[in-house]
């Protein structure tokens, strides 16, 4: 007989050699008995020799399961280590500084991996140095640039920088001047301008003026400035009137909406107050009986297109807005502003000499005040019949309003023009 213990709850049941099963006396679980139970009955049993057995295996796994973490500990915090940085050396030795650059960072921190980068960095900005140099050697003026600009501060790097930007900007001038009567005059206008006074480059341009704005009014898309028209704005008579900026709002066709860039003159929305409309305000007489002709000369006024200038609502109140009409020039509404301008920072605008001096309210940018900025009128009525709409100095669309007759409302005009008359 020998001892078996339940598995269930670990009673001790005695079992005979030539049984399969033993049942416990306790729980009754009648349980399979295990090959090792049954060597417990075989002749040759030597229970001292076996226990011996036992402790030399445990013996064994214990010293390889040491022996494998100490292996494993030399494996990867030195082996391993040792072999990466034999393969980062000879990529340093070999020239290829990019491949030893990777392989020092990858060993983070093992033996002098660090001095190591700094050597490898310092290879990679040299050899970037030297090829920077051959191509400017080589006349490669843009390309040279391009691989000095990272350098600025390595050696002579920025004298380099400053003689591959005059050498860039010659070739550019060159080539602008040379194709001036041949060439795209937007383009060779636009580059000229871009030199910013570079040689003679603003007197090429100005003599390609004319002919760049009428070449660029034909090719304009939303988005664009342009320039048509003239009307004061730098307040000195004595000069004449300056040609007027406008930005495209959008397009149909060979017609653009535009806007000033810039708000032009100050007028009232109209001359008393009262309930009006745009459709009877003294604002919408001035701009198409007054402002038309100070601005635009005759063959100009052919360009401005007639168009149904709608009574758009106010979204925030309700309140009689009058009947669409027909004008060549006009102001935008609130929901035209909404439509045309991505943000309050694209509203801005900023006034004219011209507008200041004839009393547009400004104020200044919230994020550079040295920026004067004004707020312009809508033609979208306000909270009241005797009020309208305008958009405030921060971009704000202020939808409440104010009188009708207040005297700063600083004006830019919108109008509708044929680009292919």
């Amino acid at each position: 007989m020998a001892v078996y213990r339940c598995k269930r709850c670990k009673t001790a049941s005695d079992c005979g050699p030539d049984a399969d099963y033993c049942v416990c006396r306790m729980c009754g679980k009648r349980q399979k008995l295990p090959r090792s139970f049954k060597k417990l009955f075989s002749p040759g049993y030597d229970a001292e020799k076996a226990a011996k057995r036992k402790k030399r295996i445990k013996t064994a796994v214990i010293l390889s399961v040491i022996f494998g973490a100490v292996f494993s500990v030399l494996l990867f915090s030195f082996i391993i280590p040792e072999i990466k940085y034999g393969k980062a050396v000879r990529s340093y030795d070999s020239g290829d500084y990019e491949q030893a650059l990777a392989a020092f960072r990858s060993l983070k921190g093992y033996r002098d991996s660090y001095d190591q980068i700094d050597k490898c960095k310092e290879a990679i900005k040299e050899g970037v140095y030297q090829n920077a140099k051959a191509l400017y050697g080589k006349g490669e003026y843009e390309e040279a640039l391009k691989a000095f600009k990272p350098l600025n501060g390595y050696k002579d790097s920025g004298d380099y920088i400053a003689l591959c930007e005059r050498a860039v900007t010659d070739i550019v001038y060159n080539r602008a001047v040379a194709s001036i009567g041949k060439g795209d005059v937007v383009e060779i206008y636009e580059t000229l301008i871009g030199l910013d006074g570079y040689k003679d480059s603003a007197e090429k341009a100005s003599g390609i003026f004319d002919e760049y704005k009428k070449a660029k009014l034909g090719s304009a898309d939303i988005g664009d400035v342009i320039y048509f028209g003239g009307y004061e704005q730098d307040n000195d008579a004595s000069d004449g009137k300056e040609d007027i900026e406008w930005r495209v709002l959008d397009k149909d066709g060979d017609r653009l909406l535009i806007i000033s860039k810039y708000a032009l003159d100050c007028h009232k929305y109209n001359e008393v107050e009262a309930d009006v409309t745009w459709e009877t305000c003294s604002l919408r007489s001035w701009l198409n009986e007054t402002f038309i002709n100070e601005a635009f000369d005759e063959k100009e006024r052919e360009r401005i297109i007639s168009s149904v200038v709608k009574a758009d609502g106010n979204p925030a109140f309700s309140v009689p807005v009058g009947r669409d009409t027909t004008d060549r020039i006009f102001v935008l509404s609130a929901a035209e502003v909404y439509r045309y301008f991505a943000s309050s920072e694209d509203r801005m605008c900023k006034p004219t000499d011209y507008a200041i001096a004839r009393g547009a309210g400004t104020g200044n940018s919230y994020e550079d005040f040295r920026l004067i900025l004004c707020w312009w009128v809508l033609r979208t009525p306000g909270y009241y019949p005797g009020y309208t709409s305008f958009v405030f100095y921060s971009g704000y669309v202020n939808l409440y309003g104010y009188e009708v007759s207040l005297p700063s409302d600083a004006i830019r005009p919108a109008l509708w023009i044929d680009t292919k008359k």
